[in-house]
Formats: C-alpha cells, sequence, structure tokens
C-alpha cells in the first residue's frame, strides 16, 4: 500500500449561533495589549472620522507613499514628537483616526529622523492597532511587522517584540488564518518564557487557545486557556505589587481566559460546566468595575442557560426565564454604558430565545427591538470603518427581517411579510459585498483564510431564496431556486476564480460572479449535467430545521434549473442503524462523517479510532453503506433518481468534506450497479473554475501530434530517497509496483521509457515542458501543518539544494503547460477543506497552469491502482485517434476494466473492490482537441 504520514487538518467550526447571526455573549478573540485596547464605542458622544489615508510608516512599495497622507516638512522636537504620539492615543480612544494616523506619522518621522528606534516600535505598533481596529489586517500587519524587525534588530526591549508578534497573530487571527496566528503566537509565548514577561506569556496562550478553539480543537483550546488563567491567578496573588492600572488588566485577562474556558465547554455542550466559567468571569468583571465585562459575562451566561433548556427537551421553563432575565440585565448594562455593539447583540439574543420556542408575540417585539439596535450597530460600524462589525449587523438584520416574514406569513399578514422578506434579501445582499471588500489586496492564501470566515450570509441567502421560492410553488418558485444557485456559486472558490482569472489572456473585465445564464451556458459547452450541492448543517438553519443538502441539477439540455431539498436527520439514522454491525466503534455519523465512507470503501483502519480488529467487512456492507450515500446524494426520494440515462457526462460541484466522497463508488441497489458503470464523472471546486479552466485551455497553441516524447513525463520510484520532510525523519517503504507501473505506462505509450532521472531538480525542469505528467510516488497529506498553509508533498530523490520534496507550495509556483497531472499517490485528492475548495496538491497543479489533474482520495492499492493507470493510458492513446482526449471517459472505462478484470490464473475478479478501483478523481477540465489551435 502507499502509505503516508498525516497530520490531521481540523477544520474551522462555527460557534453554536455563530452562522446565525453572531456570538450573541461574546466573539471568541484574542486579548490586544491594553496599550492598543479602544474602549466600548460611545457613538451618540464621539464625533468620528474614518482613515481616508494610509500612513506612510506602514507602506511597503513607492506607488502607495503617492497617496500615504501627507508628512510636513516642519522640523519637530522629541518632545513635540511625544505629545504627537500621545495625541494619536487620545484620537485613537475617540474614533477620530485620520487624525491619529496624521498624529503617529508626525511622531514617527521625527524618531525616525532621530534614529529613537524604541519610539518608532512603539508609534508603529499604535499605528497597526488603527488599521486591526479598522478590520485593514493588510496594512495592520505591514506595521506590527516592522514594528517586530526593529525590536528584534536594534534589541530594544523584547517586550516589544513579544507584544508584535501577539499582534500580528491577531491580524491573522481575524483574517482566519490560524495557521499563520499559531506560529506568530508560538514566537511570541517563546519570548515571553525567555524573559518572565507572565502579561506577554497569558495573551499569547489566549491567543493559541483562541485559534484552537476556532479549529474545533477544544481539548487544546481548554488546556491552552487553563495555563493562561493559572498564570493570571499568580500574578494576582500579589495584588499589592501591581499598580491599580495594571491589576484591572490582570484582571480583564483573568475574565477573558474564565470565558474563553466557557465557550470551549459551551461549544461540546457542557453547559453545567461552562456556567461556572461564566459565573466566575462576571465576578471577576464585578470585582474589576468593567462594567462591558460584566455584560459579556451575562450573556455568556444566558446563552449557556438556553443551550441547557434545547438540550432538556424545552421542558425547564426555569433555565429558560434565566436565559431571558440574563439577556435582559445585560441589555440594561448594555444601554447604561451606552454600548451600541452590545445593546444590538443582547437584542439579538432574546430574539433568537423568543424564535427558538415560537413566542410569536414576543419574537416580533423583540426582532423590532433588534432591528432598531442592529441599525445603531450597523451606523456605528460604519463610523468607525469596521467592515467585519457591519457585516454582522447586516447579517442579523437579514436574518430577523426573514424571522418576521415567516411569523407574519402564519398571521396572513402576506404584504407585510413579503416587505420584510425583500429586507431580508436586500441586507444580506449587502452583508456579502461588505464583507467581498475585505478580500481586495490579499494573496491568494490569505484570501482562502478570510473567505472561510464569511460564509455566513452566503449560506443564509441561499436559505432565504428557497423559502421564497418554496412559498411560490414549485412551477413559479423556479427563479428563486436560480438565484439561490447563483449565490451558493458566488459563496465558493473565490480566490481561485481570482488566480484562474489572472492567468487568461483576455482585454474584457472577468466577472466575478455567475448568473444563471452563464451557468446554462457553461453546461451547454462542457456537454454535461452540473450536479452542484449545498450542505445546511443544523445549527446554520436559520429556518429552524434539522441539517439539510441543497442540489441543484443544470443539464445543457434543459432551460431550467431542476432543485431538491434532502432532509439528512432520517437518513442519518438509517446510516447509524446500518453501521451499528460494523467495526467502527459507536460514534455517530453524519454526511460530515466522511472518514466512515473512507473507512468502509477503502478497508482501512487508519481512518477510525474505534475499532473492533475482531470484525471483517462484507462485500454486502460496503454496498449498503455506499447505497445510503447514493440515497441521499443522487436518488432523494425513492424511486425519483436525479440523473437519467441522458446524463452522459457528469460534473460534481460539491462542498467541504462532500469531495472526499468517492462518487464513482456510489451504489444503486435497484439496478445494482455502481455510478460510474453510468457516468463519466468528475469535479470541480465551482462552475466559473470550470469555465476559466477551459478559456485558458483554449488560449493555449499545441502540436498537431500528442505522442512526441517530449510530450510526456512518466515517472515511477520504488525506493524514494528524499531528505528530511520539515526537519522530520520519515519512514517511506518500497513501491515496487509504482515503478512497474511506470514502465507499463511508457511501453503503452511509445514503446519507450520512463524517466530515469529522478531527482526534484530533472523532474520540476520536465514538468515545465510536459503535457501529460505521470508520478507514481509515496505523496504525504503533511507532515508539518504549522509550516505549510498549503498541505501536500510528493517524494522524489534529493540532489544539490533540493530536499527531495515536492511540495503543493513548490507546485503552485511553477508555469505549467500540461493538459494533465496525475498524482499516483495516497491522498493526493485531500488537503484542507475550505469554503474555497481543497487546499492541496491538485489546486496547487491546476493553479500552476494544468488543466486538470487525477488524484487519489484515500491510500491506494499498489497494483490495482497500476493496473488502472496502464487502462487508463491504453484509453487515452486510443481516443488520440481521433484528435480529441475525454479523460472522464478514459478513467471511467479504465475503473470498469479495473473492476471486471479476471485473472488468467485464478479465473476470478481480482480487482473487484470499490477501493481498488475507485480512489481517483478528475478535477478539472475532462476534454483536449488535439489538432492545433492558435492563440
Amino acid at each position: 500500500m502507499r502509505s503516508r504520514t498525516v497530520l490531521l487538518v481540523l477544520l474551522f467550526i462555527a460557534g453554536l449561533t455563530g452562522l446565525l447571526f453572531y456570538d450573541f455573549h461574546n466573539q471568541q478573540i484574542p486579548h490586544q495589549k491594553k496599550s492598543e485596547q479602544t474602549p466600548s464605542p460611545h457613538p451618540s458622544k464621539i464625533p468620528v472620522l474614518i482613515p481616508t489615508q494610509i500612513s506612510e510608516g506602514c507602506i511597503e512599495n513607492t506607488e502607495q507613499k503617492k497617496t500615504s497622507s501627507p508628512i510636513t516638512s516642519q522640523k519637530y522636537t522629541l518632545k513635540e514628537a511625544e505629545n504627537y504620539l500621545l495625541k494619536g492615543i487620545q484620537y485613537t480612544k475617540k474614533y477620530q483616526y485620520d487624525d491619529a494616523l496624521k498624529s503617529f506619522d508626525i511622531a514617527l518621522k521625527v524618531y525616525q529622523t532621530e534614529k529613537n528606534f524604541e519610539k518608532q516600535a512603539i508609534t508603529l505598533g499604535n499605528i497597526g492597532s488603527v488599521y486591526y481596529e479598522t478590520a485593514n489586517y493588510k496594512q495592520a500587519i505591514n506595521c506590527h511587522n516592522k514594528r517586530r524587525i526593529i525590536a528584534a534588530s536594534k534589541k530594544i526591549n523584547k517586550k516589544e517584540e513579544t507584544d508584535a508578534l501577539s499582534s500580528l497573530g491577531n491580524a491573522y487571527y481575524a483574517m482566519g488564518n490560524y495557521s499563520k496566528a499559531r506560529i506568530y503566537y508560538k514566537r511570541s509565548l517563546k519570548i515571553s518564557l525567555g524573559i518572565i514577561d507572565k502579561h506577554s506569556e497569558a495573551i499569547a496562550l489566549g491567543g493559541l487557545g483562541s485559534v484552537y478553539h476556532s479549529v474545533g480543537n477544544y481539548g487544546q483550546a481548554i488546556k491552552h486557556h487553563e495555563k493562561r488563567l493559572n498564570i493570571i491567578k499568580e500574578v494576582l496573588k500579589n495584588q499589592r505589587q501591581l499598580t491599580e492600572e495594571d491589576r484591572k488588566e490582570f484582571l480583564k485577562l483573568k475574565g477573558a481566559a474564565l470565558g474563553s474556558l466557557g465557550n470551549a465547554h459551551h461549544m461540546q455542550k457542557k453547559y453545567e460546566r461552562a456556567m461556572v466559567y461564566y459565573e466566575e468571569h462576571f465576578k471577576t468583571a464585578v470585582d474589576g468595575q468593567d462594567k462591558r465585562e460584566e455584560a459579556i459575562a451575562l450573556g455568556e451566561l444566558g446563552s449557556a442557560y438556553h443551550g441547557y433548556w434545547k438540550r432538556s427537551n424545552f421542558k425547564n421553563n426555569g433555565d429558560l426565564e434565566k436565559a431571558i432575565k440574563l439577556y435582559e440585565d445585560r441589555l440594561r448594562i448594555a444601554k447604561g454604558i451606552a454600548d451600541s455593539r452590545l445593546i444590538a447583540s443582547s437584542h439579538g439574543g432574546l430574539g433568537y430565545i423568543y424564535y427558538s420556542i415560537a413566542s410569536r408575540n414576543s419574537s416580533l417585539e423583540f426582532y423590532d427591538k433588534t432591528i432598531t439596535s442592529t441599525g445603531e450597530h450597523l451606523n456605528t460600524s460604519k463610523s468607525i470603518q469596521d467592515k467585519p462589525g457591519e457585516g454582522n449587523a447586516l447579517n442579523l438584520l437579514g436574518v430577523s427581517y426573514f424571522q418576521i416574514s415567516n411569523l407574519l406569513k402564519k398571521e396572513q399578514k402576506f404584504a407585510e411579510a413579503q416587505e420584510n422578506l425583500d429586507k431580508a434579501i436586500q441586507n444580506l445582499k449587502t452583508a456579502i459585498s461588505v464583507r467581498e471588500s475585505l478580500r481586495e489586496g490579499l494573496t491568494e492564501t490569505e484570501k482562502v483564510f478570510i473567505f472561510d470566515t464569511q460564509q455566513t450570509a452566503y449560506l443564509n441567502l441561499q436559505q432565504v431564496y428557497i423559502s421564497k421560492g418554496e412559498s411560490k410553488g414549485k412551477s413559479e418558485g423556479e427563479g428563486e431556486y436560480e438565484l439561490a444557485l447563483e449565490v451558493a456559486e458566488r459563496g465558493r472558490a473565490r480566490a481561485f476564480v481570482d488566480v484562474l482569472a489572472k492567468q487568461l489572456k483576455i482585454n474584457r473585465e472577468v466577472s466575478t460572479t455567475l448568473n444563471f445564464k452563464d451557468i446554462k451556458r457553461i453546461a451547454q459547452e462542457q456537454q454535461a449535467t452540473l450536479v452542484v450541492y449545498s450542505y445546511i448543517a443544523k445549527e446554520n438553519n436559520i429556518s429552524g430545521h434539522d441539517s439539510q443538502i441543497y442540489i441543484w441539477i443544470v443539464r445543457p439540455n434543459q432551460e431550467k434549473v431542476s432543485f431538491e431539498k434532502v432532509p439528512l436527520n432520517s437518513w442519518e439514522k438509517t446510516l447509524n442503524t446500518v453501521r451499528k454491525n460494523l467495526p467502527i466503534g459507536d460514534r455517530p455519523v453524519g454526511i460530515i462523517g466522511n472518514s466512515l465512507i473512507r473507512y468502509i470503501v477503502r478497508g482501512t483502519k487508519k481512518d477510525i479510532n474505534e475499532i473492533d480488529s475482531n470484525k471483517q467487512i462484507s462485500q454486502e456492507d460496503i454496498e449498503k453503506i455506499l447505497s445510503e450515500y447514493y440515497k441521499v446524494l443522487i436518488e432523494p426520494k425513492k424511486g425519483h433518481k436525479l440523473l437519467s440515462k441522458e446524463d452522459k457526462k457528469v460534473i460534481f460541484i460539491p462542498q467541504g468534506t462532500l469531495f472526499e466522497i468517492p462518487f464513482a463508488a456510489l451504489y444503486d441497489t435497484t439496478e445494482k450497479q455502481y455510478l460510474i458503470e453510468k457516468y463519466s464523472i468528475l469535479t470541480a471546486p465551482s462552475i466559473q473554475a470550470l469555465d476559466m479552466l477551459r478559456e485558458r485551455q483554449q488560449q493555449r497553441e499545441f502540436s498537431t501530434k500528442f505522442l512526441r516524447d517530449e510530450d510526456w513525463l512518466i515517472l515511477g520510484i520504488e525506493d524514494a530517497k528524499p531528505n528530511k520532510f520539515c526537519s522530520q525523519d520519515v519512514t517511506l517503504n518500497k513501491l515496487p509496483g509504482a515503478e512497474q507501473e511506470a514502465k507499463d505506462i511508457a511501453s503503452v505509450l511509445f514503446q519507450g521509457k520512463a524517466m530515469e532521472d529522478k531527482t526534484e531538480t530533472a523532474v520540476r525542469q520536465k514538468m515545465l515542458q510536459a503535457r501529460i505528467i505521470h508520478l507514481a510516488t509515496h505523496g504525504l497529506l503533511d507532515n508539518c501543518e504549522e509550516e505549510a498553509e498549503v498541505p501536500g508533498a510528493i517524494a522524489l530523490n534529493a540532489s544539490g539544494n533540493d530536499d527531495g520534496w515536492l511540495t503543493a507550495s513548490e507546485i503552485s509556483q511553477m508555469k505549467l503547460q500540461a493538459e494533465l497531472i496525475v498524482l499516483s499517490a495516497c491522498d493526493t485528492a485531500l488537503g484542507r477543506l475550505t469554503a474555497d475548495g481543497v487546499i492541496g496538491l491538485s489546486r496547487s497543479a491546476i493553479s500552476a497552469g494544468a488543466s486538470s489533474a487525477i488524484v487519489s482520495l484515500w491510500n491506494v492499492d499498489d497494483y490495482s491502482t497500476a493496473f488502472l493507470m496502464t487502462e487508463f493510458y491504453r484509453q487515452l492513446k486510443e481516443q488520440s485517434k481521433s484528435g480529441k482526449l475525454d479523460k472522464a471517459e478514459a478513467l471511467r472505462q479504465a475503473m470498469l476494466n479495473t473492476k471486471n478484470y479476471v485473472d488468467k490464473d485464478t479465473k476470478k475478479k481480482i480487482y473487484s473492490e470499490p477501493y481498488q478501483w475507485s480512489a481517483f478523481t478528475l478535477v478539472g477540465e475532462a476534454t483536449t482537441q488535439l489538432e492545433k489551435r492558435q492563440q
């Protein structure tokens, strides 16, 4: 078997109500350094100026400096510079950010002239904080990075360096780039431990805990927050040695640690345990005379009591009354300190509670108040250029109007209901636009991470359109289903589309969104049926339903879209019933329990932790599980299949962990057939990506002859000899089947030899000219996830300065001309699952220029893979005679031939099990015209 070492990449898991509105009681955010904190907004009392100019101190290129804030040529003394620094801090507290930046820039210019490096670092930190507060994270990173470099290179202040590192962690965390955030928090922690700075140590630990919380690793989150709490408690034992300001700062840190611990338990539905921490958080806030923290703690408690009531199946009304009372107390405090954000979120929490018990009158009353308060929240966010806050407020308004519309329908006030529904749509559309504006100027990787944090409004708007369509009836509601599909398409693979758009040689502007007419055109050009999935988890369902899957089917020969909404509750129960007798433990499994299907199909015990090694899985068991997935994804209603005999080629556009589903192996129990026996299958991260890949391919000029030696890179490595991977030793077993695979393929294609120089240097050079690239060797999903934002690597031989590991990041930087890259190794289809698709080897290859990739979903079998790949190229060679390649059909025939292959000696099918033939999936453009094409 082609094994590999895996570091599990955990995904971002949203808060309890985070995708409905946002976390009403407290957002999971890292703690800011006290000198960089700003108080709660008081918009009714403070005039606000938004930053319209860029601080010159943080600019990295000369073009930007032309539009930066002007620095007067007037000479200032160090004392005057100090006054400007203090003025800037005061302006920041008043949200007068333009004035703050002007003051900071004057101070910074003086400190630079006087070579006062310590003050330069402090001033840069304050400028960075302005940008952080206004969600200009790219500029914040520039500032804090310059601050870090000065602090480190001039060796002026280790404390300043740790604060800069934590601030960098905060900025990357806010963008959703958790791997980068973790790196900076760890570096800050290391220095803090060296200089014995408890304050900085606590902040770094809190940042790490927040990262682990956000990726769903609550055990590690609790561990780090407990460490933070213990450090703070030790400091507070000696309160007499602290100034009052420092004491309050450590009490704030203590409260944040307690709240974070409560949040981690809350997310695991351990409400009683969470309440203990929340109550202690409240007591700490009272001790520190911090009204805002008191309000946050009350909201935490209210949310916990609400969750506890829901867990008890809505029986204990005493808990519900407590939840309402706590939110009312939170609201009272929020009003007392004139904090419109807390007021808005308090109303939102109350409205959510009342809505969850279908108390329509109260819900309407409190949603009216929510809308009033959230309007204030929205205005405040706009005035201080808080784009994330603005997006949250708009999202909350959209959901509130939608729920009000539903309640008015029940009262048969249809005109009012329609008016509120229109408002819901408008607010959600605006929320999407505001959140998308945060992506401007970011790198591809940064766009991927921040996009993962912005999915709320896309999911909510899909649900609103679907609800509107259902209310109109099946025939009249088709327009709404089309609009929902447009939103679903807009909400995926945006960073990938941006990369592809830049590679297109066209003068016209590339639209960032598709309408249904575009989608229809693409289906026709592909001559394929498009099947688009959208997963709405129960906690993200704004109508209060259980988990659902939305499925759109777009056929090239039909004018209208077909739509199905599939409830998953009964299906999940059936699936868990089926799996009870399987040796995979007692864990519940849902549609996102992808390890189950990988385990069942692959037959490996590496994908499931709880195993009964004495039990074996029969072919019948395998077919049962595959048929259950077939039912939910292909035949959601008995006798009503989403695909017909007319659908020859099917392109699946999955979402999230559905990318890991082996669609080829889904089993139809009625016809006793696997899906690959009926259709050619491929996948794509989005419809627009599919369209751009075809356009990019058509712009290339190819030779008329296809089977020239220089067109091919065929490589198989039996015993790869790379160096250490990310400073770690990696044990790689021999793969005799891989080398034979390459020899067989070369023989089939051109009676030639496979590539003999197996060093990374030679392979990289050959890849730049090859049209077909086939690499049969070991693959790693990732061994050092913290050091690699794009996971995945292919094992080659080391030589010179090359370590022998061809990583996904390295591939993405190449300029490939390949029509196809085949990564005949383990798990090469996997990677980091994001809203932008699977970030890994296949995406890197296509981003680098490959039109398509064939990659594997699990640890592939060495010998059946060699047979399948040889068959695949045999099919391609046969197709080349017609002047057109159809890689999807070639892969289909190869799978069928592998599945049905009968050994001459035993007279038995030896590769008939799904794991032996269904591991590989085609991603990208399926067809290639071989005749000469002009640019």
